[in-house]
């Protein structure tokens, strides 16, 4: 239960990073790839 917390956690902070990052006009296959290949990814 505190694992399926913890995922939708994350979930929305990278969906809010990647709205975030797109307001600022970087596309968002650029934003998938920082995330998936930064801490990110863990």
């Amino acid at each position: 239960m505190v694992n399926d917390l913890l995922e939708g956690v994350h979930l929305i902070a990278s969906v809010e990073a990647i709205s975030l990052g797109v307001q600022f006009g970087i596309h968002p296959w650029v934003l998938y790839d920082i995330i998936s290949n930064a801490a990110g990814n863990s």
